[in-house]
């Protein structure tokens, strides 16, 4: 069984083989970014599964390795993992929303099976930013590529984010 960091590795290998053919030109070498048709994106979003007594929140595409960012739990234990992509420049992550920031400190590392560069740490289920993303369902993450990214959960997301919040805390969803 992959480990969540292999997981994570394997979703990052991913993303980064998408992009790169996305850049190729059809000579194989680089070419200039074009868009894509509309149906050819992937729609990405929060999605909640379960392995075993963990609860894994994830935001990417829905039945699929790609994941930019994803936060893992079990009951009672009153802290979530956190994973996500990180810059070379971060020192960290930071997670804002309504309720606050919450700044991550972690050194990126390497991921060996891409190159690219990914954090993973803890953070107390209490934190303002945890706090203020299970009440609203905004939640923007700073130090994954340099950029804030927005990474709200929708009206049809949000009961996946209070039912994972409600695993961690040990409460019936």
């Amino acid at each position: 069984m992959f480990n969540r960091a292999a997981l994570f590795a394997t979703s990052i290998a991913g993303m980064a083989m998408s992009g790169a053919f996305l850049l190729m030109g059809p000579d194989g070498a680089s070419a200039a970014p074009q868009p894509e048709p509309a149906a050819a994106t992937t729609p990405m979003g929060w999605n909640l599964v379960h392995e075993g007594a963990r609860a894994k929140l994830a935001y990417g595409a829905e039945n699929s390795d790609m994941i930019l960012f994803m936060m893992s739990c079990a009951p009672g234990e009153g802290a979530v993992e956190v994973f996500g992509m990180a810059s070379p420049e971060a020192d960290g992550l930071t997670l804002a929303s309504t309720g606050g920031r919450s700044a991550l400190e972690a050194a990126p590392e390497v991921d060996p099976m891409t190159g690219g560069l990914m954090v993973e740490t803890r953070v107390r289920l209490n934190a303002p930013a945890l706090e203020g993303f299970r009440q609203t369902g905004g939640l923007t993450l700073a130090g994954a590529s340099g950029r804030p990214l927005a990474l709200d959960a929708t009206v049809d997301e949000q009961p996946a984010v209070e039912a994972f919040f409600a695993h961690c805390s040990g409460q019936r969803a």
